[in-house]
């Protein structure tokens, strides 16, 4: 049996489904070159807009209803003054300090921000610092309100508590920034700051009626247990704070060497 003409099938190559690139390079492309191909046609699509941009509409649009129900307060001659008559002048300090945690709070989440890291230090230090004045005062004020027979006792424990923990996040937040944990940091911050928006959310309720009526069953059953409703805006922030990490969080996107677990 003679085998000559016959010609092994492996001596024809065998077309590629990349001709163009295998004529390029003078060869077929590799499995790295294969998987890092559908990798890159599988990346998720980038939001049109940024999540955290509907955020800060919303926290714009609470800030608008509260300056619109608490308007009364520029009118002297408003019966409410005599709900603040004991404790008036505490409001002062209190509010510019509470005015800062929501303004510099929000632009401490700007990317542009973060990049000028002498700024955003400096933007962080304040945050700290009107945390620290806005926290006792508060709890101070709560206790003229008892003092003067205007408040419960639940609320002075309640307000006492988140005082507490608004002033435990931004604590950690700062340590984790000392310590270069960045990854940690962006976390915990995000965590105080959803706690401060319960000034805003509270009174966004309060303003709004269907958003009072939706409230009312949850904060009558707290109330009649002897639990402040401000509870459930706290618990509420939190969630929403636990929520915002798991979908949009920095772990997955910091990288280099600030970024630590």
């Amino acid at each position: 049996m003679s085998f000559r003409g016959w010609a092994s099938p492996l001596a024809h190559p065998i077309p590629t489904l990349f001709p163009t690139r295998e004529k390029a390079h003078g060869r077929a492309p590799g499995l790295g070159e294969l998987m890092g191909t559908t990798a890159g046609s599988m990346r998720p699509r980038r939001w049109p807009v940024r999540p955290k941009y509907f955020a800060f509409a919303l926290i714009a649009l609470m800030m608008l209803v509260v300056l619109d129900k608490d308007r009364v307060i520029a009118d002297p001659a408003d019966p409410i003054w005599d709900h603040y008559r004991t404790f008036k002048w505490w409001l002062i300090p209190h509010g510019i300090a509470g005015v800062l945690v929501l303004l510099l709070g929000a632009s401490q989440f700007s990317d542009r921000l973060r990049r000028r890291l002498a700024r955003h230090r400096l933007v962080g230090r304040l945050y700290v610092g009107a945390v620290a004045v806005t926290v006792p005062i508060g709890i101070l004020i709560e206790s003229i309100k008892i003092a003067n027979g205007i408040a419960p006792v639940r609320l002075l424990v309640a307000t006492s508590c988140f005082g507490a923990l608004f002033a435990l996040t931004t604590a950690t937040g700062f340590v984790m920034a000392r310590r270069h944990n960045i990854v940690a940091h962006r976390r915990w911050m995000t965590r105080s700051y959803a706690i401060g928006l319960v000034f805003l959310t509270g009174r966004t309720v309060d303003h709004i009626p269907w958003l009072t009526s939706l409230m009312t069953g949850p904060d009558e059953m707290l109330e009649a247990h002897h639990i402040s409703g401000l509870w459930l805006y706290v618990f509420l922030s939190l969630v929403m704070a636990e929520v915002a990490l798991a979908l949009f969080g920095p772990a997955s996107r910091l990288t280099g060497p600030h970024k630590r677990a």
